[in-house]
C-alpha cells in the first residue's frame, strides 16, 4: 500500500475557551447539521440491549470497532467517531478506521463541533470529498 494513500482521517482540536459538549450532545448535534443540509446520517448504536428477566446485556450485533455516525455525503461513505475528554481510539475502532480508508471512505475523529463544522466547511463546500 502507498504512504498514505488512504490517510483521510482528521482530526480538529477545539480552539481554547471553547466549552466541551457532551459526548450525546456533540453526535446528536452533528447527524442533525447533517440532515439538515440533505445528506443521510445515522447513529449506531454499538453497545448490547439490556435483558430485564436475565438482569444481564445481550451482546451487539454490531462490529465492533463502529463509528458512532455513518453518514452519506455527496454519494461518499463517512465514518465519524465521536471522542470527548481523554477518549482515544480502542484497537478496534483503529482496525475499522483502516478499513474505511482502504474502502476510500472518509473516517473522522471528531471531538468537537467546531471541528466538525470546519471540516465540512472546507472539504464539503469546497467540493473536495473525491
Amino acid at each position: 500500500m502507498e504512504e498514505n494513500k488512504h490517510d483521510n482521517s482528521l482530526h480538529f482540536d477545539r480552539p481554547a475557551g471553547l466549552p466541551q459538549m457532551q459526548t450525546n450532545d456533540l453526535t446528536q448535534a452533528i447527524i442533525k447539521y447533517l440532515r439538515f443540509h440533505g445528506h443521510y446520517a445515522v447513529r449506531v448504536n454499538t453497545f448490547g440491549m439490556f435483558n430485564r428477566k436475565t438482569s444481564s446485556y445481550r451482546r451487539s450485533t454490531t462490529d465492533r470497532g463502529t463509528a458512532d455516525i455513518h453518514a452519506c455525503i455527496d454519494g461518499r461513505h463517512v465514518s465519524i467517531e465521536v471522542k470527548s475528554g481523554s477518549d482515544r481510539l480502542s484497537k478496534q475502532q483503529k482496525t475499522v478506521q483502516e478499513q474505511v480508508q482502504n474502502a476510500d471512505g472518509i473516517c473522522l475523529i471528531i471531538s468537537d463541533f467546531y471541528g466538525f463544522h470546519h471540516w465540512y466547511k472546507t472539504v464539503i463546500k469546497n467540493g473536495r470529498t473525491g
